[in-house]
């Protein structure tokens, strides 16, 4: 159990993304348990976070393999009733090939992650599970806090649509921005107002920043 705990420390101090060591409840599978192949580009491993309701995420951390600079990143999740070995880690992967640091979270009541009872859906909180999750994200040495973003499939999407709005009524101070995604059946991606989240860290003033963007496809991250 020791040297797995030096493992587990060893490889959060390279990723740069920070967990609160004294509240991991959870029990993880380390096993490659996915439902599609894993990738030989990226890295792979399981972190967790909590949310503002205290439930804890379990997610899938996707690393680009060689990389030396800050990197864009997306957390992704849904649709409904599915769980990150499924669909949003597939997405996840293909993105982090593409140059992308991802998370593929288990919305709260669902999979690994935390919350009673189990397997139901709550607007509310898995609005909040996003907005944790681009708090999770900006923690990460290696995320460029300035290009930080959400998908969310299917019915998820609604969810994610739902974290951007409810972000644009806050009056909190704005720090980095957070373009969020819906993924379609149709497999468009709608990107919802450009928003700014009261982070973890320091929170840098600023005025809001909204923009409106339809792209049928995304093949690469945006250069610096």
């Amino acid at each position: 159990m020791k040297r797995i705990t030096i493992i587990a420390l060893l490889f959060f101090a390279l990723t740069g993304c920070n967990q609160n060591k004294n509240m991991n409840t959870l029990t993880l599978t380390q096993e490659w348990d996915k439902t599609f192949p894993k990738s030989e580009l990226v890295n792979h491993s399981k972190v967790t976070f909590h949310n503002r309701y205290g439930i804890e995420l379990a997610a899938d951390l996707y690393v680009p393999k060689n990389s030396n600079v800050k990197l864009p990143a997306i957390a992704v999740s849904g649709p409904f009733g599915a769980v990150k070995e499924q669909s949003s880690g597939l997405y996840a992967q293909h993105m982090a090939e593409r140059g992308f640091l991802t998370i593929a979270f288990d919305p709260s009541f669902t999979g690994e992650s935390g919350g009673e009872p189990r397997r139901m859906a709550s607007p509310d909180i898995n609005t909040e599970d996003f907005l944790a999750a681009v708090d999770f994200l900006s923690t990460c040495d290696l995320v460029d806090p300035e290009r930080i973003g959400i998908i969310g499939i299917c019915g998820f999407g609604g969810m994610a649509i739902n974290a951007a709005a409810s972000i644009r009524a806050s009056r909190q101070p704005w720090p980095p921005p957070c373009t969020i995604c819906h993924a379609s059946q149709e497999k468009d991606i709608l990107a919802a107002p450009t928003v700014k989240r009261q982070g973890m860290r320091s929170a840098r003033p600023g005025p809001p920043s909204v923009q409106r963007i339809i792209v049928r496809a995304v093949t690469s991250a945006p250069a610096a």
